[in-house]
């Protein structure tokens, strides 16, 4: 049995939104490093995708008018395990 745990994600959306709360990148970068979080990017697959379910949610007249990180994490998720997923409650399924 391995007692190996994989470092949660950080997506560049959610480094984005961490980052309003540092005066500097340095600070920032220690905090990422301390919590063991594994910087990753997003596939242009999954970012492709998150247009696609954009497009959808914007024709059944979703409210916002830009391409949500949400989508874009939700695109990500379909290939990875649940328990590396940010968040769930959405995803790109068609």
């Amino acid at each position: 049995m391995s007692t190996e745990v994989s470092r949660p994600p950080c997506w560049p959306g959610r480094y984005c939104e961490l980052s309003i709360g540092f005066a500097r990148i340095e600070e920032l970068e220690a905090v990422i490093t301390e919590a063991s979080l594994a910087m990753q990017e997003i596939p242009r697959e999954a970012l492709f995708l998150a247009a696609k379910v954009f497009l959808r949610y914007r024709r059944s007249r979703g409210a916002k008018s830009n391409v949500l990180p949400d989508f874009h994490i939700g695109a990500h998720d379909r290939g990875e395990p649940a328990t590396q997923r940010p968040r769930t409650h959405l995803t790109a399924a068609s």
